[in-house]
């Protein structure tokens, strides 16, 4: 027996992401998972986009919204009430080699791949299965469905979620994003795995099930104005619409809907 039975592992900025931090810890933990890997890459470059020095915010995210500084008890004080499901690492990776200018040398870098693979060498004997996703992300059933049972019944060393998409978190002007209905309908662009065997996120290992996106998928918050416009350079068909069965959740955020 691992220490753990379903991890959430995750890479992520923390001033771009805190003040949605307990709501996603809350909803996860009501959903089954027990441990959660938190690498803060704060102060990372590859993922940002630099802009003049005489900005008064110069980092804004890779949908184009800015990254506001947050004040770090907000932090704190969620780590205090769900320290004992959080391992929480400050990842701080630095980069160099013969591909990196000399400027660049020495400043910390953003590799997903890369920390999964790090993930994997420190933990992979504490785990039994992980998720491996993004903070705007949310496991769903539209069939009220559980996922511990998923995947209990399940033979598979890989379950493939697809996503279903909804207004950027950035945009939403509700205190909840998980009550955020406005959605994107007939468009399903990637795929995301929770896995018993991993190499790298590439690379799984096992066979592979993908699950029924009419049973299990995960909801992605990120549809904002730059989405849009390479959907529609790509000439892709689809629709917006309203999609409120995350409704059935609402009382499980109380403590923090106040």
């Amino acid at each position: 027996m691992k220490k753990y039975f379903l991890s959430f592992h995750t890479i992520f900025l923390m001033d771009e992401n805190v003040q949605w931090l307990e709501e996603f810890l809350i909803y996860y933990l009501n959903l089954g998972f027990d441990h959660f890997y938190l690498y803060d890459n704060t102060g990372s470059i590859g993922r940002k986009v630099w802009y003049s020095s005489e900005k008064a915010n110069p980092y804004i995210t890779k949908y184009g919204f800015p990254i506001v500084k947050q004040d770090p008890e907000i932090w704190q004080n969620i780590y205090n009430k769900y320290k004992k499901y959080i391992t929480y690492i400050k990842y701080r990776p630095t980069i160099g080699g013969c591909n990196i200018t000399k400027s660049k040398i020495g400043q910390i870098g953003y590799n997903q791949t890369q920390n999964i693979n790090k993930f994997i060498k420190d933990y992979k004997h504490k785990t039994e299965w992980c998720f491996f996703g993004d903070l705007d992300e949310f496991i769903f059933s539209p069939t009220n469905s559980n996922f511990i049972d998923l995947i209990k019944r399940n033979s598979a060393a890989v379950l493939a979620l697809e996503q279903k998409i909804f207004s950027h978190r950035c945009l939403t002007t509700k205190k909840l994003i998980t009550q955020e209905y406005n959605c994107v309908n007939n468009i399903s662009t990637k795929s995301f795995g929770c896995v018993k065997n991993i190499k790298n996120i590439h690379n799984f290992v096992g066979k592979t099930k993908k699950i029924p996106i009419e049973q299990w998928r995960f909801n992605h918050y990120n549809f904002c104005p730059l989405m849009k416009r390479k959907l529609d350079e790509q000439n892709t068909i689809y629709e917006l619409g309203i999609d409120s069965s995350m409704n059935r959740y609402t009382d499980i955020f109380n403590q923090i809907s106040k």
